[in-house]
């Protein structure tokens, strides 16, 4: 065989063999409190805003950037990866809405959301 087609079966091997064994993520449920559309800067005569969410969650509540569309008292499944919140789409459970945190609040008086 030449070196050419060992490449392509290769590649085809690569690409056909299945997804990585890693476990599907688990998500907490937590619910939106709160947003807010603070102005954060003046440009050119114009106040620039940004719109955050406060998230609880079990003990924690996060604040965290515009990704999505939220109403306060809307329950959402998230899950968190370090300094990100992915939260699951109501529509599509296969697809998340990539979130930055903010800030964090630990709540110690509660246990639920």
């Amino acid at each position: 065989m030449k070196l050419s087609t060992v490449r392509i079966v290769l590649l085809l091997l690569v690409t056909a063999a299945p997804a990585s064994d890693k476990p599907a993520p688990s998500y907490q449920s937590g619910v939106i409190t709160a947003w807010s559309n603070e102005p954060y800067a003046r440009r050119f005569g114009h106040v620039l805003r940004k719109k955050e969410y406060e998230l609880k969650g079990t003990g924690v509540t996060y604040e965290i950037n515009d990704c999505g569309t939220f109403t306060a008292g809307q329950t959402i499944d998230y899950r968190v990866d370090g300094k990100k919140i992915y939260i699951r789409q109501e529509k599509d459970k296969d697809k998340e809405n990539k979130c930055t945190i903010d800030g964090v609040k630990t709540d110690t008086s509660s246990t639920a959301p």
